[in-house]
């Protein structure tokens, strides 16, 4: 079905172990990391909330990782920054997770994810600017 116009896909024949068939219809995002844009007049495929997601976490590893690397070589208030900057991510994650389908389990304030980028950021740019880079 059109995904601009229907909130579901067409029902398809599933079974787990091959013996067993049912009927399965799934909503709109399971498993789709696109959809279609033509109908919607943009050429080319738009973005599902699932890969904007995980775009998103690669860029924050990628700002974490160069936060890292910019405070092995750096002291001082910028420094000192930094460290507090890789702590706040530090604490948003839990490892192991107890997983499941609450987010809220995992992450009761996702607000606290934006202020950590944000604090990691600056402090980034300030490293840099130290260091001439």
């Amino acid at each position: 079905y059109n995904p601009w116009e229907y909130g579901w896909h067409s029902y398809h024949r599933q079974s787990h172990e091959g013996k067993v068939f049912r009927w399965t219809r799934y909503p709109n995002g399971d498993g789709f990391l696109t959809y279609p844009g033509e109908e919607i007049g943009i050429d080319g495929p738009v973005p599902s909330i699932r890969l904007v997601a995980a775009r998103e976490g690669v860029d924050d590893y990628e700002l974490f990782y160069a936060l890292r690397k910019a405070l092995q070589n750096s002291s001082g208030r910028a420094a000192r920054e930094a460290r507090r900057a890789l702590e706040q991510v530090q604490v948003l994650v839990e490892m192991p997770n107890r997983g499941g389908r609450y987010s809220t389990y995992m992450m009761p304030n996702p607000e606290k994810v934006v202020q950590a980028r944000i604090a990691a950021g600056r402090a980034l740019e300030e490293l840099l600017r130290q260091s001439g880079k």
